[in-house]
């Protein structure tokens, strides 16, 4: 493998651990919120990271205990989450 393949694999090792464990400790809340509040909650998840993604760019500096990474990888997370309820539903 290639770095860049080395570097995927990495990350959705990272994100598949965070993942199971986010939702063990959480109790499958995602899934629960899309149930009792609709579709909107991927939309309104995705649009929290969304903003604190813009605000550790545009203030270039890390206020709270997450960084540009972590931002990223939780939007990654909230879309799989959401792919994965989906394909509950089938």
């Amino acid at each position: 493998m290639n770095n860049f393949e080395i570097n995927i694999e990495m990350l959705l090792t990272m994100l598949n651990e965070t993942l199971k464990k986010k939702n063990k400790d959480y109790g499958d809340s995602y899934v629960k919120s899309v149930e009792r509040f609709g579709e909107w909650v991927i939309l309104v998840r995705l649009m929290d990271k969304f903003n604190r993604l813009e605000q550790l760019i545009q203030n270039n500096e890390q206020k709270v205990d997450e960084s540009i990474e972590d931002t990223l990888l939780d939007l990654a997370g909230y879309c799989i989450l959401e792919l994965e309820r989906r394909g509950r539903s089938k």
